[in-house]
């Protein structure tokens, strides 16, 4: 089930990115559960948090 409440808003910062936390499940087979959180890299709490990077690009790309 999709969540249809979430609406785009920029980020409050230059310096802030939006992070993906999947909640845990034992179950492989469960449905995945996530939340989206802005965190700042300016905040000292926000940029020891561990989190693995994903990098994407939206549009076609360029000269194609």
């Amino acid at each position: 089930m999709v969540d249809q409440s979430y609406s785009y808003r920029p980020l409050s910062s230059l310096h802030g990115i939006r992070v993906i936390i999947l909640q845990p499940n034992r179950d492989r087979k469960a449905e995945l559960r996530c939340s989206l959180e802005e965190i700042s890299l300016d905040t000292p709490e926000d940029t020891t948090r561990r989190y693995n990077a994903l990098s994407y690009v939206w549009g076609a790309k360029e000269g194609s």
